[in-house]
């Protein structure tokens, strides 16, 4: 039979794949189990991945299907989601993401993500974070119909992924890489820099949280939303949003700054512990570098950033720092302050936000990630 086959055989063939997929709309519950326990040991087999796509709608279709089954289906169910989620086309996007958001996946993760007593809730939250690679995807979770910005989602999503309204703080990291992903889109840094800035300023501390996904989600929505220039004043200036001191805690440990050199620093960065340690992830810092260079580019915004004696704590990262990119990237930002505290030197430096790492002007989130979740794996 087809199951003896797949059970004693370490390749199968493609029309055992194909016979195998219904299995998963069985009204047993057992075949139910079994058929996506197949499914999922199958991904990462090439012929099986090869049928799986040719074969993509009634799998998806029966696989977002077995997400209300009991929990260990459930599990199994979305860890494939997960895994075929993962594969990436050639402008970034998964082909896979593109399919799932077309057939409803997004709503069926926002239930799951949204219940306090999900189980599924943080393989959920990955997964949303994989699909909202997809423009389309970050586009359903804005609810962006016809131009028009709902954000009910959105108003969920914050609260879930700071602890607020009863969720839990953990198991939820993987919504800083959607939120990360979703400001990509000018409608979402709009609505995350609406209200000054209500929601982003919710999401900042978290910058600092032992989690690297959720630090890492953060600072690519930060250095997302400073491509809108016409924000940059709000997040530097300390009434409206205060970005800076969030900007500055990565790039410091717990040296203590003469007083001359503390004058004007945030209170949010002053008498720090002396265990305090810079960010260890060298994307995350390149991302706040990024940031603060992008800031630089409004007059009044610059103002700020010089303001708060950003100067000397980027000199001291520039000191300590071993990644050249970074290296690059602070010594970029000390070229751009410099001229403004030594008048006589040379005449300041343009910002163009823009020209970071793209050339269209588009706004670049978190280091472009696909999570993929292996067969023991369980986060």
């Amino acid at each position: 039979s087809t199951w003896g086959r797949l059970l004693s055989q370490m390749a199968v063939s493609e029309n055992d794949v194909i016979e195998l997929i219904p299995f998963l709309g069985d009204a047993k519950i057992e075949v139910r189990r079994i058929a996506v326990q197949h499914i999922l040991s199958l991904c990462d087999d090439p012929n099986a991945r090869a049928v799986y796509w040719r074969e993509r709608k009634q799998l998806l279709q029966l696989l977002i299907l077995r997400l209300s089954d009991n929990l260990a289906i459930g599990h199994d169910a979305i860890r494939t989601l997960i895994n075929l989620s993962a594969d990436t086309g050639a402008e970034g996007d998964s082909p896979w993401a593109c399919e799932m958001v077309e057939q409803g996946i997004v709503v069926r993760l926002m239930d799951s993500i949204l219940d306090k007593e999900s189980k599924l809730a943080p393989l959920a939250a990955m997964l949303l974070s994989n699909c909202t690679r997809s423009l389309a995807a970050a586009a359903r979770v804005l609810e962006l119909e016809a131009g028009e910005l709902m954000g009910r989602h959105m108003l969920q999503l914050v609260p879930a992924f700071c602890g607020e309204r009863g969720f839990s703080i953990d198991g939820l990291a993987w919504l800083g890489t959607v939120f990360s992903n979703i400001t990509q889109l000018p409608h979402g840094r709009t609505f995350f820099l609406r209200r000054t800035g209500f929601l982003l300023r919710k999401i900042m501390p978290f910058i600092e949280h032992e989690n690297v996904i959720r630090r890492g989600g953060v600072a690519g929505t930060l250095r997302n939303c400073a491509f809108e220039r016409e924000s940059l004043a709000a997040l530097a200036s300390p009434i409206q949003i205060n970005a800076l001191p969030w900007l500055m805690r990565p790039l410091m440990d717990g040296r203590v700054y003469p007083l001359d050199e503390q004058i004007g620093m945030p209170l949010e960065v002053r008498d720090l512990s002396v265990l305090k340690r810079r960010d260890d992830d060298p994307a995350i810092r390149k991302m706040v570098v990024d940031t603060l260079y992008m800031l630089c580019a409004d007059a009044e915004a610059r103002k700020e950033v010089l303001k708060c004696r950003v100067y000397p704590v980027i000199r001291d990262a520039h000191l300590a720092e071993d990644d050249t990119e970074v290296e690059e990237a602070l010594a970029k930002l000390a070229d751009v302050l410099l001229p403004e505290l030594h008048p006589d030197a040379e005449p300041p430096i343009d910002v163009d936000p823009l020209g970071l790492d793209r050339d269209d002007g588009a706004a670049a989130d978190a280091p472009p990630r696909m999570y993929r979740v292996g067969r023991g794996d369980d986060d």
